[in-house]
């Protein structure tokens, strides 16, 4: 098994400690101990076979590593716009808005689907009312039209969802610095109707 090295020696001298993400001196008492204890720098040389900060870069990359001041503005915008499709996929699965009905029901695809076949079911019966499991798993007897409702409330929760992703999507792809991408917060706490 492989195991990552804790510092990293750059060409031009300069010590790169994995843990903590960043440049250390060379006579930080870390380095020291992890030398003493008969440990070797690290290498990652680039494509040329140098021992730079992009070959650094690319290593740290690889094995998933933090990166610290090495990042680029292209590694800050993967990562955000991963983190970014994560977040969106837990906001949808876990959806709820407060309904016209007066209760807390669910707002996700799963949902949406329920409720169409219960409209459906009415409709085609001729049945006025029929109970409905909220958010909370209690019952309410619920008519057809607080269904037809409920089902735009949960269409426009979906459509909240998705004009959030897209202006934090905006925000991390036109953010001209590591910082500022950095700085989007990628929350969807508001993110529905």
């Amino acid at each position: 098994m492989f195991n990552i090295p804790r510092f990293y020696r750059l060409e031009d001298g300069r010590i790169w400690q994995v843990d903590c993400a960043a440049f250390v001196s060379a006579d930080a008492p870390q380095v020291k101990a992890y030398l003493a204890a008969g440990h070797a720098f690290g290498v990652a040389p680039d494509e040329s076979g140098a021992l730079s900060r992009d070959g650094l870069r690319q290593t740290l990359s690889f094995y998933g590593l933090p990166l610290g001041e090495l990042m680029t503005l292209e590694d800050a915008r993967a990562t955000a716009l991963a983190r970014l499709n994560v977040a969106f996929t837990a906001a949808e699965a876990s959806g709820k808005v407060t309904s016209a009905a007066g209760f807390v029901i669910d707002a996700t695809e799963r949902s949406n689907r329920d409720i169409e076949g219960l409209i459906t079911s009415l409709e085609a019966t001729g049945t006025q009312d029929t109970n409905f499991c909220a958010a909370d798993n209690s019952f309410h007897t619920v008519t057809l039209d607080q269904l037809r409702t409920m089902r735009l409330e949960v269409i426009a929760h979906g459509q909240a969802l998705y004009a959030r992703k897209w202006e934090l999507r905006t925000a991390i792809e036109t953010a001209q610095s590591v910082e500022a991408v950095q700085a989007v917060d990628i929350n969807f706490d508001g993110g529905g109707a």
